[in-house]
């Protein structure tokens, strides 16, 4: 998978048509053409017009017509930016489908777990390897969004650029960020149950740093005031989002692969996100 923001997760099934879903049509049909069609010596011109016409209803029996036009409801986390750039990629992705999409925010440990249950028609972009807990959702293999994993600091000249560094550090985390979760907990750490509470707390030095999506941790910066905080740069992960499906719904990946193939290769998807940053960056 390749956007012009980095991947880490290596990547990459057809619908049944017309015909498949109803077998017994196409063999009536074929009868039909059998029984009252045989153009035998000197058939007339009248018959073989009734064999073209069967022949045209044959083919229309094979072609598979397009579905008409349905909304999709998807599991989505709250206030996280990387959803937002997710959720405007695919309503271009499914509008090119044919179709629309709503989200329901739920928070993010329950927003995977009804996705799961089939409540909703999918996850609106997760890390791929919760599918390893969440078994009945399927991954459309391209990316939708990024996280860049950032450190904030109160010090600006704290040098950190990799998870290992951030061991001699007691780190600050929002709850539901699962793989983040993950990878802080063998050291010395806090969570929190929201983004304000994390840098007040890194505010008034309850904790050392940060660790968070760049993006989450600007905004909440910026919109609430929140003095002497600083991104250490560069991010110390870049992941990939993907978008899930349930997989009563898996019939909608190859061509949302191949929509969402063809977005990336134009730069679409990336604009989407550069808007997204940029408009991050004046407010």
């Amino acid at each position: 998978c390749r956007l012009s923001f980095q991947s880490n997760s290596p990547c990459r099934l057809a619908p049944m048509s017309t015909v498949d879903r109803h077998p017994r049509s196409r063999s009536e049909a074929y009868k039909s053409s059998r029984n009252c069609c045989h153009l035998g010596e000197g058939t007339s011109w009248p018959a073989a017009g009734n064999i073209i016409a069967v022949i045209l209803l044959m083919v229309s029996l094979l072609i598979v017509r397009p579905s008409k036009a349905d909304e999709f409801v998807f599991a989505g986390r709250p206030n996280f930016l990387v959803g937002d750039i997710a959720a405007d990629v695919l309503r271009v992705a499914y509008r090119r489908l044919g179709h629309t999409i709503k989200i329901e925010v739920l928070p993010a440990k329950r927003a995977l777990a009804e996705a799961n249950e089939g409540r909703f028609d999918g996850e609106l972009a997760r890390l791929v390897h919760v599918t390893k807990e969440y078994t009945n959702l399927r991954v459309v293999p391209v990316p939708v969004s990024a996280i860049r994993i950032s450190v904030f600091s109160a010090d600006p000249a704290v040098k950190i650029s990799s998870w290992e560094d951030t061991k001699n550090y007691h780190a600050g985390a929002v709850i539901g960020f699962r793989y983040i979760e993950s990878k802080i907990a063998g050291q010395r750490h806090t969570k929190t149950p929201t983004s304000l509470s994390l840098y007040r707390m890194l505010e008034s030095g309850r904790v050392d740093i940060a660790i968070d999506s760049s993006l989450r941790g600007l905004k909440t910066i910026q919109q609430n005031g929140i003095k002497g905080v600083h991104l250490l740069s560069p991010p110390i992960e870049i992941v990939s989002e993907f978008h899930l499906l349930h997989k009563s719904k898996e019939y909608l990946i190859p061509k949302l692969t191949a929509i969402l193939q063809d977005m990336e290769n134009k730069g679409e998807i990336a604009k989407i996100y550069e808007t997204h940053t940029a408009r991050i960056r004046q407010d």
